[in-house]
């Protein structure tokens, strides 16, 4: 079947893995824990790509959520706070007191400073609870001064 791209993805432990992108899949990949993808190349872009996206994202969400740590979003105003326990490599969207985890992606950590995922040069993890205060900014417009005058009439 050339002209088609296959993608395979099977789930380990409540992780999606992607399997053979790219490739040709042979009659032994059809098993019933595989969910195997194929499409042509156009629909691929249009449509599978953001799939894949999407299922690359929902690893990473699974992924911190396999790693626990004691941070509490409780009483936490809404914001994106680093995982100290984590390392920085864990950060969380609090609001209401409801948590969302996400890892960053390999070799970064997250910089409370600039609320990213960032070179783990960059990044000094030691610091990041102090920091947490910068979330207090959020939705907050700040006050501009108008030093023009009225025209005179």
């Amino acid at each position: 079947m050339s002209g088609l791209v296959s993608v395979l993805v099977t789930k380990r432990e409540g992780v999606l893995i992607l399997l053979d992108v790219f490739s040709q899949c042979c009659s032994t990949c059809f098993h019933s824990s595989f969910l195997l993808l194929r499409t042509s190349p156009v629909a691929w872009l249009l449509f599978a790509a953001p799939l894949v996206v999407a299922l690359v994202a929902a690893v990473m969400v699974a992924m911190a959520a396999g790693q626990e740590t004691s941070f509490s979003c409780q009483d936490r105003p809404y914001g994106y706070y680093a995982d100290v326990e984590a390392d920085c490599q864990v950060f969380h969207i609090c609001n209401n007191n409801a948590k969302w985890s996400f890892r960053c992606p390999n070799q970064t950590l997250f910089n409370q400073q600039y609320l990213v995922c960032d070179y783990q040069a960059n990044v000094d993890c030691g610091v990041a609870a102090s920091l947490y205060t910068i979330n207090d900014n959020f939705g907050r417009v700040e006050e501009v001064e108008d030093d023009t005058e009225s025209p005179a009439e």
